[in-house]
């Protein structure tokens, strides 16, 4: 029972106290809570980075991995320890607390009821489907029991012959799981369901910590329920893939950047944090090699607008100070160790031109994307639509501070998702229905979080539908 508790509690300090050491704890409420959302998925992107570097060193597992992880997360924890009490008589750092109504008691109580049997049917369909399905058992699962049980020949598990197993997709999942078999000396299946398990909680409470913290408790409750009332989204959680992992990050790199520039300290360690998770996102998919570009992209152009090029400078410094190591990590496994990514070595050049003016090829994806994005999966509520309607009739929030650059960048991947399908080698209506899904959800918790960090929250709402049908009085 111990290594079972060590291989996941070890992680999560590490990732605690790298969250808590850069994340700023002055004039930002419940920023614990947010911490703690953070901390786990940071946890096991540091976690497998430092395995991976391990097995490039050492060529295998060893005990001594133990005791070396075992040091770096006592640093962590002592240095967290010393943190708090600095901060112990600081009242700025002290929770506040606010004021029930019935409304956020309502929705809390909304909110943990979805919880509570998301959490069941997770654990059901992970007893029902305990390896997965098909990607994570063809992909992520193998590529960890590729990575347990070679010894010291553990690269064989990104041989050409394994193509079908897309070898190059990156390795935060699967090295994951194989640490934690490592640790308890053995390979057990429930490990990857506890991971994806883990991964879904910390995305939902990202979401709704963030937006308690940035908005009001009754905005995080409504978020999350929506979130938690996408069947999909927990369907996808429970299949062990890599899309709501990478959802987590992609999630919590939008919140940073958010808290970033409402916060009028502009904490530098918000920036190496963003450039961590931006990372981590890269190490998790491929899909987060196109996040990272299209961040640096968005930040880039709206920094150098705002603040000019020396601003833009220093920003970028700090940001790559995080990003820069996980790159470097990703980089050397692409070029070195991974097999060229299947899609771009079938490219054909010649293509690319026709597809692009193949209107037929064009119409088919966006009419899979307008139905895809209604139904998730065969949704059988239409919350994008609804959705829609509900941020026009409630409207602007009144305190919500200047415009972010948060829908500019899930916009921007989401046409780059367009883009790989409208020049994929594949045959394209298979592609279209194994992945769109996947993809929007990998979005999806993100665009929650930049749609209601604007809008008007329900008590807000409450006094703007009571001014509008408050009766006139007769004299």
């Amino acid at each position: 029972m111990i290594p079972i508790i060590t291989s996941f509690l070890i992680p999560w300090l590490i990732g605690l106290a790298v969250v808590d050491f850069l994340f700023p704890r002055k004039d930002f409420k419940y920023h614990f809570f947010i911490c703690l959302s953070l901390a786990l998925g940071l946890g096991f992107g540091v976690s497998s980075s430092i395995l991976f570097l391990w097995l490039l060193v050492f060529g295998e597992f060893h005990k001594v991995f133990k005791i070396v992880e075992l040091g770096i997360c006592l640093i962590g924890v002592i240095s967290l320890f010393l943190r708090k009490m600095s901060s112990h008589s600081n009242p700025s750092a002290r929770m506040e607390l606010e004021e029930k109504n019935v409304i956020e008691k309502m929705l809390r109580m909304g909110f943990y009821l979805l919880f509570f049997f998301g959490l069941v049917i997770m654990i059901l369909k992970s007893l029902y489907a305990p390896h997965g399905d098909w990607d994570a058992w063809a992909i992520w699962n193998n590529r960890a029991r590729f990575i347990f049980r070679a010894g010291s020949n553990w690269t064989e598990s990104f041989s050409p012959l394994l193509g079908w197993s897309h070898p190059d997709y990156p390795l935060l999942i699967p090295l994951s799981v194989a640490r934690i078999w490592f640790y308890i000396g053995a390979e057990k299946g429930w490990v990857p369901a506890v991971i994806a398990l883990l991964f879904s909680v910390s995305t939902t409470t990202m979401l709704v910590s963030a937006l308690s913290a940035l908005q009001n408790k009754s905005q995080g409750y409504l978020t999350g329920i929506i979130l938690l009332g996408t069947p999909f989204f927990i369907f996808l959680s429970a299949s062990q893939y890599a899309d709501v992992p990478l959802a987590f990050f992609f999630l919590s790199v939008l919140v940073i950047f958010h808290v970033y520039e409402q916060n009028p300290n502009k904490s530098r360690g918000l920036l190496v944090l963003g450039g961590f998770l931006s990372g981590f996102s890269a190490w998790t998919k491929n899909e987060g090699l196109l996040f990272v570009v299209l961040l640096l992209l968005v930040r880039f152009i709206f920094t150098v607008s705002k603040q000019g090029w020396k601003e833009n400078g220093k920003t970028l410094s700090f940001f790559m100070a995080g990003l820069l190591p996980i790159v470097s990590i990703i980089l050397y496994f692409k070029g070195c160790l991974a097999p060229p990514n299947d899609l771009m070595a079938m490219v054909r050049t010649d293509r690319l031109f026709t597809n692009f003016f193949d209107f037929g090829r064009v119409f088919l994806i966006i009419k899979s994307f307008s139905t895809s994005m209604l139904k998730f999966e065969h949704q059988p509520i239409l919350l994008i639509p609804f959705l829609f309607l509900y941020v026009i009739f409630v409207g602007r929030s009144f305190h919500a501070k200047k415009e972010s650059n948060t829908f500019t960048l899930l916009i921007l991947q989401l046409f780059g998702y367009f883009l790989i399908f409208l020049f994929t080698p594949q045959d394209l209506v298979w592609h279209l229905s194994t992945s769109l899904d996947r993809l929007l959800i990998q979005l999806w918790p993100g665009f929650l979080f930049a749609a209601f960090i604007f809008i008007k929250t329900p008590e807000e709402a409450l006094k703007k539908f009571s001014k509008t049908t408050k009766p006139v009085s007769k004299n």
